[in-house]
């Protein structure tokens, strides 16, 4: 009953079913596609200007936002402020946001999406948090230890700050990685092996950008 929830619920949120299509790891074509609906849901205006050149801008009475997932919204305010500054906008003007600057759109983006993922149970992280902290606290541990059992040598010079930097440094990094790994929840799975549902309207593509399993991140 709760898998049917899930995946009702997020089957409706491209960005959603782009992360458990490619197993959990989110690709370019889901900064895009999240605009493409905000259109569709009437966040955003769009006009055609001439056949197939799409323009996009502010909604005059767009729809309540609190309804959107975090990630959404973050896409929103991301546009909105780009029409903003510059008034309408072809699709691939705000699409290419994605790639354009990598730190402060793509990487807050794809975080907010494997939040919302993870609360709606669709994947679940090898480590929870509360693991995550336990395993940090232990890797703290040991670096202490090891840095207090190599200053014991009176004659050790710099190796105590090196021998507990690397004695943090690793494990923390293995938590990292290990954490990172995401995997899909039987709702998740069910998701993915959904047919796909039909386009909206219009399916523009933003310009220099693969839709394909490359992510931004590797793509800059």
């Amino acid at each position: 009953m709760f898998d049917d929830l899930a995946v009702g619920a997020a089957a409706d949120r491209p960005a959603l079913v782009n992360l458990v299509v490619n197993q959990c790891r989110l690709t370019v074509a889901a900064y895009p596609a999240t605009i493409s609906d905000l259109a569709a849901r009437g966040y955003l205006a769009v006009s055609e200007h001439g056949p197939g050149n799409l323009m996009f801008g502010l909604a005059e009475l767009p729809p309540d936002p609190r309804v959107l997932a975090g990630f959404e919204r973050q896409v929103l305010g991301d546009v909105s402020e780009r029409l903003a500054a510059i008034g309408n906008a072809p699709f691939h003007v705000l699409a290419d946001a994605c790639i354009a600057d990598v730190r402060g759109r793509w990487e807050p983006f794809e975080a907010s999406v494997r939040e919302e993922a993870r609360d709606s149970g669709l994947i679940w992280s090898r480590l929870n948090a509360f693991v995550r902290r336990v395993l940090r606290t232990g890797a703290l541990g040991l670096a202490t230890a090891a840095y207090l059992v190599t200053a014991a040598d009176t004659h050790s010079g710099h190796w105590p700050l090196i021998v507990g930097f690397f004695a943090l440094a690793i494990p923390l990094g293995w938590i990292g990685h290990v954490a990172s790994k995401d995997r899909l929840t039987s709702a998740g799975t069910a998701l993915a092996a959904r047919p796909p549902s039909l386009p909206a309207r219009w399916e523009p593509q933003p310009r220099g950008i693969q839709i394909g399993r490359a992510s931004c991140r590797e793509r800059v």
